[in-house]
Formats: C-alpha cells, sequence, structure tokens
C-alpha cells in the first residue's frame, strides 16, 4: 500500500466494531486510561426534631410523687419551667412543664413508672431541619444586605439618599433581630424536648385526703325561759325551764325544738310549753368575722310557732349570743334571745330566753 495510510495501522472487523491489530512485533501498551475525576460525596444533613411528650401519672402522695419527679429531672440535667399545683376540698394535683436535653427525653419518660402508675404517655416529634435551614439562609442574606448598605450609607451623595439608606438598613436590622431570635428559640427546642406531666390522685387516695366537710351541726340545748305578761294583765311572770334539739347549718340558719315545763306547776306534768322557731345569726368582721377558737359575738333574728296550755302564740324576736367554743367538729355557745308572743288575748307577752347549746358535726 503506497500514499498516506501507508503507515496507519491495519484494522480489522470485530463483533462490537473495529480496532487496529498490533504492528508486528510490537509491545502492547500498559497504560490505563485516567480515571474520570469525581466531586467528592457530602454527608447527609442531620435530620433535628422538636420534641414534646405529655404523661399522665396516678399517685397516691403528691408531694411525694413531685419530690421524686423533681430529682429525676435534676438526673437528667433537666430545668423545671411552670409549675401549678392544686389542694382544694374537691380537686387535687399538679402539672409541671419541664425541660429535658432531647439526646435522654425517651429514656426519662422510660423511667417515668417510677413516680407513679402512668395512665397515659404520648411523644410527638416535628423535623425542623429544613426550617432551620431555611432560617440560616435568610440570616445570611440579611447579614450581607447590612453590609451592602452600610457600604452604600458611607458613599452617600446627600442627606436625602443617606436618610433613605439609615430606614432601609432599621428594617434589615430588625428583621435580622427576629430572624436570629427564632433561630435561637428553634435550637433550643431541638436541644430540649419538652415533657407536660400531670400528677393525678389515685381514688383511693384522694377519697381519703379529701377534708372532712361538715353538712349541718345537730345538738342540744339547755333553756330557760321567762314569759312576762302587760302590766295591764298581770304583775307576775311565768319561768319555764327544760331542753330541746337543734339543727345548725353554721350561723346561717338553724332550727330549734324546745319542750319546757312550768316551775311553778306540779313537777309531775313534764311539758308545758314547747315552741319550734328558726332564725339566722351574724358574725361581725369588727370581732374576728367568727374565725377565733373562741369568743365570737354574734346576732340574729327568730320566728316560728309555740304552743302554751290551751294557746296558740307566735314567737319573733331576735339573739344576741357568744361561741364560748368554735371548731370544725363542736360548737358550744351561750345566747339569749327576746321575743314578742303574738296571740295571746290579753295582747304580746315579752319573752326572755336565755340558753346554752352544745352542736357537733355531722
Amino acid at each position: 500500500m503506497s500514499g498516506p495510510l501507508a503507515n496507519a495501522p491495519a484494522v480489522r472487523s470485530s463483533g462490537y466494531g473495529y480496532q487496529a491489530e498490533e504492528a508486528a512485533g510490537a509491545a502492547p501498551s500498559s497504560t490505563p486510561p485516567e480515571p474520570i475525576p469525581v466531586q467528592p460525596a457530602r454527608a447527609a444533613r442531620g435530620e433535628q426534631f422538636d420534641i414534646e411528650a405529655k404523661v399522665q401519672i396516678e399517685v397516691l402522695d403528691i408531694d411525694a410523687a413531685r419530690g421524686q419527679l423533681m430529682k429525676l429531672t435534676e438526673a437528667f440535667d433537666g430545668q423545671v419551667m411552670n409549675e401549678a399545683l392544686e389542694d382544694g376540698t374537691h380537686r387535687r394535683g399538679a402539672a409541671l412543664s419541664l425541660r429535658i436535653p432531647s439526646a435522654g427525653v425517651r429514656r426519662f419518660v422510660a423511667r417515668l413508672p417510677e413516680v407513679g402508675k402512668v395512665r397515659s404517655s404520648s411523644i410527638e416529634a416535628n423535623e425542623v431541619s429544613r426550617a432551620l435551614s431555611d432560617a440560616a439562609v435568610v440570616q445570611s442574606n440579611l447579614e450581607h444586605a447590612i453590609a451592602r448598605y452600610e457600604e452604600l450609607l458611607a458613599k452617600a451623595a446627600n442627606v436625602t439618599e443617606a436618610t433613605q439608606l439609615e430606614a432601609e438598613l432599621t428594617r434589615v436590622r430588625t428583621d435580622l433581630a427576629r430572624v436570629r431570635s427564632d433561630l435561637e428559640w428553634s435550637r433550643d427546642r431541638v436541644a430540649r424536648s419538652t415533657v407536660y406531666v400531670t400528677l393525678t390522685p389515685t381514688p383511693a387516695a384522694n377519697s381519703a385526703a379529701l377534708d372532712p366537710v361538715a353538712r349541718f351541726y345537730p345538738g342540744v340545748r339547755a333553756v330557760l325561759l321567762i314569759d312576762v305578761p302587760p302590766r295591764s294583765f298581770s304583775d307576775s311572770a311565768t319561768s319555764y325551764a327544760g331542753g330541746g334539739l337543734s339543727f345548725q347549718w353554721g350561723r346561717v340558719f338553724d332550727i330549734d325544738l324546745d319542750f319546757l315545763h312550768d316551775l311553778s306547776s306540779a313537777p309531775s306534768k313534764a311539758i308545758d310549753f314547747y315552741a319550734l322557731t328558726v332564725g339566722t345569726a351574724f358574725y361581725s368582721d369588727y370581732f374576728g368575722g367568727g374565725q377565733r377558737r373562741t369568743l365570737n359575738p354574734y346576732i340574729g333574728f327568730r320566728t316560728g310557732y309555740a304552743h302554751a296550755p290551751g294557746q296558740s302564740l307566735f314567737p319573733l324576736g331576735g339573739t344576741v349570743g357568744v361561741d364560748l367554743y368554735k371548731s370544725e367538729r363542736v360548737l358550744l355557745g351561750v345566747e339569749a334571745r327576746a321575743y314578742a308572743l303574738i296571740g295571746r288575748e290579753h295582747g304580746p307577752d315579752f319573752a326572755l330566753e336565755p340558753a346554752l347549746g352544745l352542736n357537733f358535726a355531722y
């Protein structure tokens, strides 16, 4: 072969195309081709979570369980953010808001059965990586904008231009401060999880811990009644003595049933005079408001029905008394009642009724 292709290597057909045949006596090439450069792989962005847990625990003793929960929180380097306690007559319990490092929050929740019986538990994790990344981009852009505005402000040609640039600079700085605050808050939410714990007493503990409340105060009375008729009818007074039953709802309302014997009549006759009266009384705030253990004065009003030999009467009057001793279970008092006994044929009688009463909580 002659011409330009005289020195070219021969080619032969193959199953996949054409390739050059090695020249006779030439050694094959052993140098491999250069590798294609590949960009190094980037590490995947770590996921970040805002975690909240809500746990309701039933306990026998609220105070003891609260102390144990505090110790457990300290063991996990946590912090009590908010706390509410309720120790009323009908409702008792505690609610706490805790901040626990996120790395150990699930272990913390797993140990809460040490405090009491877990009635309900839930953990919610919200992925916030994208939101944090976007906020970081916004922060970077705002920082570059501030730098650019500061450069322009340094080169301002007149006062008007400088004023406009300062206004824009103030706006961007405000936006940057808000973004930084949101970022700091979000990063703290990622670093520390929020755990809401509610402590409630068991039904048995709750019923045992409730303070007993007196529904009313039944009791007994020792009574002396002096019936004084008008002078135009008689100069003599009739004295009665006896006892009775008393039902009090504090001093707000009470019902008394008294059975009396005429001291001047034959002792064989048991009851000569009986009265059923209702009334109310009030303490004075200037004299302790009825809160003292002893010597609480009070005044009140009364009315009702009475029956004397052969005659029905309607007492109407008032009360002046003092608590000799007052507690949650016992009420001991002495009082004097003054009545107009309406219904006598000769006109109303005046009645004075001193009494000593002893009542017990029911």
